[in-house]
């Protein structure tokens, strides 16, 4: 029997948020919101943390390093809110706690119901369009790289359309993944400044410049069982810092 999806949300106030990761020494101004909150939800759930996950409300960051307002984390995990609850109220840091708003008891969730095939949906998606590359110095090795630009270098005299290239991205990545796509649009883009730590015994804070995409769409649910994982996995790369979580809506439903 397939392992059960949950849906959670996690209401963080900003303010308190920020003040914990500046008491810890993250370099606010330099840090995206994905990263942040990926370092609570990791460090106050482990592997439970909810991944893929998605942030909705105001900047965790206005004017500058100070955040106001309350960021809701809505993420895919395998275990109850109820459990997230009583997991950090038990072992979570008391300053961390201070960060959820109305303490670990307000953190809500369901569920997720099976989708048998045949079933529509409409989705929201953030995603990061990139492919993995052959790098110019070093050819034994590959690197990250924006899907339109990796299309841009081999287009052979072609034009090259930003819009549809990611579009073919996301097409390609719900190849075989138990659905079918009915409708696909870029709702939005941007460019953004992302900050990762290199692997190995000196890890190192690293500032990468990545495409931030977002997509709305409807899908046939095809395969139960495939659907639910592709939920349960998400879309693309940086599914652990606020990327790749289909979010379900109304079929024809979208970002506005």
């Amino acid at each position: 029997m397939p392992e059960p999806l949950h849906l959670v949300k996690i209401p963080l106030l900003a303010a308190a948020f920020v003040k914990i990761a500046a008491r810890r020494g993250y370099p606010l101004r330099e840090l995206d919101d994905g990263y942040l909150a990926h370092c609570l939800l990791a460090e106050l759930w482990q592997k439970n943390a909810p991944a893929p996950f998605h942030l909705k409300g105001a900047p965790l960051r206005e004017d500058g390093a100070r955040g106001r307002g309350v960021v809701d984390v809505w993420g895919y995990t395998a275990v109850s809110a109820d459990h997230l609850a009583n997991h950090a109220r038990d072992f979570g840091d008391p300053t961390l706690l201070e960060a959820i708003d109305g303490g670990p008891t307000a953190i809500s969730g369901k569920e997720m119901p099976r989708f048998e095939a045949g079933r529509r949906v409409g989705f929201l998606l953030r995603a990061c369009p990139v492919v993995r590359t052959k790098s110019p110095r070093d050819p034994g090795r590959s690197r990250e790289v924006d899907a339109f630009i990796a299309a841009w270098a081999k287009r052979e005299g072609e034009p090259v359309e930003r819009e549809r290239v990611y579009v073919e991205w996301l097409r390609d990545r719900l190849k075989d993944k138990g659905v079918s796509v009915e409708r696909l649009a870029l709702a939005g883009f941007s460019r953004e400044r992302l900050v990762r730590r290199t692997q190995g015994e000196q890890r190192a804070a690293k500032t990468l410049e990545r495409p931030d995409a977002r997509f709305e769409g409807d899908l046939r649910v095809d395969d139960a069982d495939a659907f639910a994982a592709l939920l349960r996995r998400g879309v693309g790369r940086h599914r652990a810092f606020g990327f790749g979580m289909l979010v379900l809506v109304p079929p024809g439903h979208g970002w506005s």
